[in-house]
Order: C-alpha cells, then structure tokens, then sequence
C-alpha cells in the first residue's frame, strides 16, 4: 500500500486527497497545469520563488503526466509530490552538511536541535519565526526588541527572505545564537539531549 501511494502513509494520501479536491473545481478527477503550480506553491514555496526549483517542477511534472495531457489525476500527483519531496530533502540533507562542517557542530549537538525542530515543524517541515521565538519563550522572558531580533534573523537565513526556516536554516540560526548563548538557547539543546537520552535508556 506504501508503495503504491508514493511512499504516503493512509493519514499523508488523506491530506494530500483533501488538497487535490480543492483545486480541482469541476470534479473531473484531474488539474490542469495552471492550477497545479498554485497547489505546489502550498507544498513547496521555496522551490515557486526560484528559476532552478521551477525548472526541476516542470521537469517532475513531464515525467509524471504520462499520456501528456497537461492534466494530472490524483495517482500521477502523487507521485509528482513524492519527487519533489525526494528532491527537495536531497538538497536539505546537502545544505544541512555543508553547514554542520562550517559551524562546527558535533553529532550530538545536530541530534539535540532535530529533535527540537521535528516536534514544533509543520506539515511542509517548516519552523515560522513565530515558533521559534515560542520556544525561547519557554525559557526567558523575551522584548519586543529581542522577538523582532529573532524574526529578522529567521528571515536573513533564509535564501528567499521569508520567516520560516528549514533544518538547514534552522542550524545555521542556532550557530548565530548559539554563539554568545544568546537567550540561553544552549540549555534549551542540552535538555533535548538528556531527554533523547533517557528515552532510549528506558527502551534497553
């Protein structure tokens, strides 16, 4: 059954059917072209904004339109998502070592600080500003001053400018905070570790 929808759990295929639906207004089963780069800006906002990442959509979408029609069904869409998931991981997973090399952190450090960011992500595996600024929230009493700080910064590590932060990114804001513990975010790391740890102490 994994296999068959892309790869998608049953709850992902729910998600992702609920979404085709609503762009396909006549109920043909099928969308066209025009509507589909609207529903891939949903999913993939980053990959819209650029020339190389609409390049790589609109070559995703010829392999996956088979009778080449211009219009895809629910199945070929699928299948059009897992690509361009499979491609937009592959350039995380590049940009993610490139900066855990140029900052410097060790193995564990990037553990801690995964596993924070899996928990607060959302759907497209994105942290908002918002969210970042939550988490040190938890931790100091934080200005106006320090979360328009914050929020700048989020924006700055981010290659189209938007308040949001991929792994990649998110590590290279943690280096920049991390580097005078600013708001006393290495504790924040430290105790995603200890508890990882004692999850899997529990589990021998």
């Amino acid at each position: 059954e994994i296999h068959a929808n892309a790869g998608y759990s049953p709850a992902e295929v729910s998600h992702l059917r609920m979404t085709f639906a609503s762009y396909d207004k006549d109920g043909s089963g099928t969308v066209e072209r025009a509507e589909l780069a609207k529903l891939l800006g949903e999913f993939f906002p980053d990959s819209t904004k650029s020339k190389k990442g609409q390049q790589q959509i609109q070559e995703a979408v010829a392999q996956v339109d088979r009778d080449g029609n211009g219009e895809l069904d629910f199945n070929e869409f699928l299948f059009l998502m897992r690509k361009c998931d499979d491609a937009r991981d592959a350039n995380d997973l590049q940009l993610e070592l490139q900066v855990v090399k140029e900052c410097e952190f060790s193995a564990e450090e990037v553990e801690g600080w995964r596993q924070i960011f899996t928990q607060n992500a959302d759907r497209r595996g994105e942290l908002p500003s918002e969210t970042v600024v939550e988490l040190l929230g938890n931790l100091v009493e934080l200005t106006l001053e320090v979360v328009d700080d914050i929020t700048r910064m989020v924006q700055e590590v981010h290659p189209e400018g938007r308040e949001v932060a991929r792994f990649p990114q998110f590590l290279t804001l943690v280096k920049q905070l991390t580097q005078n513990n600013y708001a006393y975010v290495n504790d924040l790391a430290a105790r995603a570790l200890v508890r990882g740890q004692g999850g899997k102490d529990a589990k021998r």
